[in-house]
């Protein structure tokens, strides 16, 4: 315990554990607002910053490939280490130089153990997503070549494809 005389102004002495991952309400910007064209897909990697800290973290949408700009969505972000999150923290997302997504920390998971921290479960999860949609949203097609989706139940002629082909030249 803290004795009173020892506490610093401006200092937390709650204590509190460092979790990977967080449920988290998202509004993804559009082009006009400053974001990107481009999707956010399930499985994507992406940079957040918040208060003092930033980290990588992986977005795992439920029940949805992807979510288009303009969206409000709620979703689970998974860190790449522990980071200390408190319910309703603001954060940012950015993509390269464009900040892409804004949004809050819902509540407090208890730490994540087993297969989502798994690297094979992330490969198996990042597949499915590829062979649903029927076309790489990820950007790396060395990535796609170690995976190895299997295209034929796959959509043949997918909208956002153009969209994610198009982010990716620019």
């Amino acid at each position: 315990m803290l004795a009173p005389n020892r506490a610093r102004p401006n200092v937390s002495a709650q204590p509190c554990a460092p979790n990977r991952a967080r449920p988290t309400e998202i509004y993804l910007l559009k082009p006009e607002e400053g974001g990107s064209k481009m999707p956010l897909a399930h499985m994507f990697k992406e940079h957040m910053f918040s208060l003092t800290w930033d980290s990588a973290a992986t977005v795992m949408l439920q029940g949805r490939d992807f979510v288009m700009p303009g969206e409000t969505v709620e979703l689970e972000f998974l860190f790449n280490t522990p980071q200390f999150v408190r319910p309703q923290q603001r954060f940012t997302l950015r993509h390269d130089k464009t900040t892409i997504a804004c949004g809050v920390f819902l509540e407090a998971l208890p730490e994540s153990e087993g297969e989502i921290r798994d690297k094979k479960w992330r490969k198996m999860q990042m597949r499915g997503v590829m062979e649903r949609i029927g076309f790489n949203p990820f950007g790396n097609r060395s990535f796609e070549r170690a995976c190895k989706p299997d295209y034929t139940n796959s959509p043949r002629d997918n909208p956002a494809e153009a969209l994610f082909k198009a982010e990716a030249k620019a």
